[in-house]
């Protein structure tokens, strides 16, 4: 009777425990469902990858001129004023706001990045507009031109919605990009900031990004002397800096 007392105690905790397990299992992969990790797999769509915006007059506009790239150089971050045409703009911007938030934006900012409304990672693999904008626009030239290369890749392409005024914290968050990128340091990187809203020290929407200049040259650590550096961003510019720079909000 001892030894069946057992047993039936026995198949009783591991018959609570796959009941606990199961629904947890189902929990967790309904959030990686929703989650930058699965739709990075995601490639329904993009029914043959081809562009659908007419990129012509942007491809052909010379942005990059040797001024900007030693400019980029030398500071880490460079202004490309009316790079864009406002109505390209303002489409991507409709396009992004409509697309629903994953785990990315309700667990993770909501948790441990409260100063960003939302925070959303590989938007290309959730919208053919987005896709259409990182592989098919002038992005993918003006990175090649900036670091000197004849091809680059895409690594990501990312919604970020600052919470402004409404942060909880008013205090900066200095960083570079590369610190959790699934790539040595020794690659060079570029990143794109194309903004939705006119942004600077002076404008009515706030600060855009504030850098350290010359900051991308040494990663030993944060800059000991720094030299701040602040761009007005107005919608149609596109704000580039070297990955490494040292940056905040």
């Amino acid at each position: 009777m001892k030894s069946t007392t057992k047993k039936s105690s026995l198949c009783s905790r591991v018959m609570t425990g796959l009941a606990v397990l199961i629904p947890v299992l189902a929990i967790g992969l309904r959030l990686v469902w929703h989650s930058t990790w699965f739709v990075g797999y995601d490639l329904n769509n993009c029914p043959g990858c081809v562009p659908k915006i007419d990129w012509s007059n942007s491809s052909n506009v010379e942005v990059v001129s040797p001024e900007k790239v030693n400019e980029f150089d030398e500071k880490g971050a460079v202004l490309f004023s009316n790079a864009l045409p406002v109505e390209l703009v303002q489409e991507l911007a409709k396009e992004v706001d409509a697309l629903p938030n994953t785990f990315m934006t309700d667990v993770l900012a909501r948790t441990l990045l409260p100063q960003y409304m939302r925070y959303e990672h590989h938007l290309e693999t959730r919208s053919e507009l987005v896709r259409d904008w990182a592989l098919h626009g002038p992005l993918s030239k003006w990175a090649a031109e900036l670091m000197n290369v004849d091809q680059v890749r895409l690594y990501n392409a990312e919604a970020i919605y600052h919470a402004g005024e409404a942060s909880p914290t008013c205090k900066p968050a200095w960083h570079r990009d590369t610190i959790a990128a699934p790539f040595p340091t020794n690659v060079r990187s570029v990143t794109f900031n194309i903004y939705f809203e006119d942004i600077g020290a002076d404008a009515p929407n706030g600060d855009g990004l504030i850098y350290m200049s010359g900051s991308h040259k040494d990663l030993t650590g944060p800059p000991t002397n720094p030299n701040i550096i602040e761009h007005y961003v107005r919608v149609g510019d596109v704000l580039a800096h070297d990955a490494h720079s040292y940056h905040t909000t």
